[in-house]
C-alpha cells in the first residue's frame, strides 16, 4: 500500500472531526501515529515554523502554530503564565475521546531580556511559547498526533495536505547526508581576549565584588550549505541519553542542543531540579581506571566544589520558600557524559502550594551555574565583558503544560543556524583559582557536541 494510500482512513477521520467541530470553541482532535524518530516531522513541512523536546519520559515534535505565547522584560516568564491560565480558561473542546493530557505549549527565554533581538537572534523574543497545530508525541510505546485549532473557521484542505505531509515524514527511511562531503570554516574567538576576560573575573573576586562568573565563548562557523534541523536534532541524538535535546525553526534560523542540564521539572506537587556545576573534560580514550581516577579528582578538587556548591546553595534558597519539603543531598555525584564529566547534586521537593512550572523556573533563573554569584553583579559583569550577546543560549527552554506541569532545561550545548553560517556558545565558571587555559580545554570540550552534530571535528 502506498504512503497516501495508509493515510487515507486517518484523512477521513480527520474530515469527519472537522465537519462536526464547533468554530467558536478552542479544539484538539487526536489520532494514532506510527513509532517513527520524532524529527522526521520537522521533515512535512521544511518552511514551517517547528519545535522539538525530548526527555527521559517522551518525545514531542511541533508544527505550525495554534497559539503563541510572549512575554517580554525581566517578568518574561510570570506574563507567559498568565496568558496560560487565560488559555487554560477558554476551555478546550477534545474532539477524541477519552480525552489526552493537558495541552502543552513548548518554548524558552532569553538568558537575559532585550539580548535576544541583536543579530543573529532577530526574531526570538524575550521569552515565546508555542502551542504547536500539529504535535507529535511518542512514548511508552506508542505514538500519537494531535491536532489544536484555534477558535475560527479551519482551512480543512490545508490541513488535510499537512497531515498527509506529515504520516508520509514518519514513514520515510530518513537518510543522512553524508558528512565527508561538508566543508566548513571555524572562526574561534581570539584567544587573548578570553585570557583578559578571565584576569579581570579574577580581579573582581579577588576583591571581593564577586565569588563566581559564568563566561561564554562563541565559535562561528561558516557551512558549505544549511543543514535542515531534523538532520542536526538526529545527529545530536547521538550523544547519549540523559540529555534534553530540543530545537526551534523560526524567523529564518534553527537553534538546536541536547543540555546535560535539567532547570526544574514539576508532576503535581513534585518538583525536581539539578545543580549542574563543575567540570572537566573527558578524554576520548580514557578507561574505565582512567574515568574513575578522573572522577575522584573532580569530587576532591577545592576549588570544583566552590563552583559547584555556590549554584546548590542557590537552588536551595530559590525553592524553599515555596516547597514544605525539600531534599538536597550533601555530596554531589558525577556524571560522565561524552565529552565531559560534571559534578551534580539533584534536588527534590514537595511543593506548599500550586506554583506553575515557569513561575519556579523564574525563580531558579539564571542560577550561578550559567551567570554567578551574587547574581545582579555576576549578570552585570557578563554585559561588560562578553563580546556577544547569548540570546536564548543558558535560557530556560522546554514544555509547559496548561495544568502547571511541565520541565525546563538550561539551553546548553546549542547551536543557532541561520543560513550558512552557524555560531556554537560555551561556558565556563570563574571562581577563585581558575586557570584561563584550563577554562578554555573546558569550553573547547562542551563546544565538540554542537561542532561534530554541524560536521566539525575539533
Amino acid at each position: 500500500m502506498t504512503a497516501h494510500g495508509a493515510a487515507a482512513p486517518v484523512l477521513q477521520k480527520l474530515g469527519t472531526a472537522l465537519a462536526q467541530r464547533a468554530a467558536a470553541r478552542p479544539w484538539r482532535w487526536t489520532v494514532a501515529a506510527p513509532l517513527a524518530p520524532a524529527e522526521r516531522v520537522w521533515d512535512a513541512v521544511p518552511g514551517a515554523r517547528a519545535w522539538f523536546w525530548e526527555t527521559a519520559e517522551g518525545t514531542w515534535a511541533g508544527l505550525g502554530e495554534a497559539v503563541v505565547v510572549e512575554g517580554t522584560g525581566a517578568g518574561r516568564l510570570h506574563a507567559v503564565v498568565a496568558a496560560l491560565g487565560r488559555l487554560r480558561a477558554a476551555g478546550w473542546e477534545e474532539a477524541s475521546k477519552p480525552s489526552g493530557p493537558s495541552p502543552s505549549l513548548f518554548g524558552g527565554a532569553a538568558f537575559a531580556p532585550q539580548a535576544r533581538s541583536t543579530a543573529p537572534w532577530e526574531g526570538f523574543g524575550d521569552a515565546r511559547f508555542v502551542l504547536p497545530r500539529w504535535t507529535y508525541h511518542r512514548g511508552g510505546g506508542r505514538a500519537s498526533l494531535t491536532l489544536a485549532l484555534p477558535p475560527g473557521e479551519a482551512a480543512a484542505a490545508k490541513l488535510a495536505t499537512e497531515l498527509s505531509a506529515i504520516l508520509g515524514a514518519l514513514a520515510a527511511p530518513g537518510v543522512e547526508p553524508r558528512r565527508e562531503d561538508e566543508a566548513v570554516e571555524l572562526c574561534e574567538e581570539d584567544d587573548q581576549a578570553w585570557v583578559a576576560a578571565v584576569a579581570a573575573a579574577r580581579a573582581a573576586i579577588d576583591a571581593g565584588r564577586l565569588a563566581k562568573v559564568v563566561l561564554v565563548r562563541r565559535t562561528g562557523v561558516r557551512l558549505a550549505s544549511s543543514p535542515p534541523g531534523a538532520v542536526l536534532l538526529r545527529r545530536l541524538g547521538e550523544e547519549g541519553a540523559g540529555l534534553f535535546r530540543f530545537g526551534l525553526r523560526c524567523a529564518g534560523a534553527v537553534f538546536v542542543g541536547a543540555s546535560p542540564e535539567l532547570l526544574v521539572a514539576r508532576r503535581g506537587a513534585e518538583v525536581r531540579a539539578e545543580a549542574l556545576a563543575a567540570s572537566v573534560p573527558r578524554p576520548a580514550d580514557a578507561g574505565a581506571v582512567a574515568e574513575e581516577a578522573l572522577a575522584a579528582r573532580l569530587l576532591a578538587d577545592g576549588k570544583q566544589r566552590l563552583e559547584h556548591d555556590l549554584v546548590v546553595d542557590a537552588v536551595r534558597r530559590a525553592l524553599a520558600p515555596v516547597c514544605a519539603e525539600l531534599a538536597v543531598p550533601a555530596t554531589p555525584e558525577v556524571r560522565v557524559l561524552r565529552h565531559l564529566l560534571h559534578l551534580s547534586t539533584p534536588v527534590r521537593g514537595t511543593l506548599r502550594h500550586a506554583v506553575a512550572v515557569l513561575d519556579l523556573a523564574a525563580r531558579l533563573h539564571p542560577t550561578p551555574a550559567v551567570a554567578g554569584e551574587p547574581r545582579e553583579q555576576a549578570l552585570s559583569f557578563i554585559a561588560a565583558h562578553e563580546r556577544y550577546p547569548r540570546g536564548w543560549f543558558a535560557g530556560p527552554v522546554g514544555r509547559a503544560a496548561l495544568d502547571g506541569d511541565g520541565e525546563l532545561a538550561v539551553a546548553l550545548r546549542s547551536a543557532l543556524v541561520r543560513g550558512r553560517e552557524a555560531f556554537v556558545y560555551a561556558g565556563a565558571g570563574i571562581v577563585a583559582g581558575s586557570r584561563a587555559e584550563l577554562e578554555l580545554a573546558e569550553i573547547r570540550a562542551k563546544s565538540r557536541t554542537c561542532l561534530a552534530a554541524l560536521g566539525v571535528h575539533a
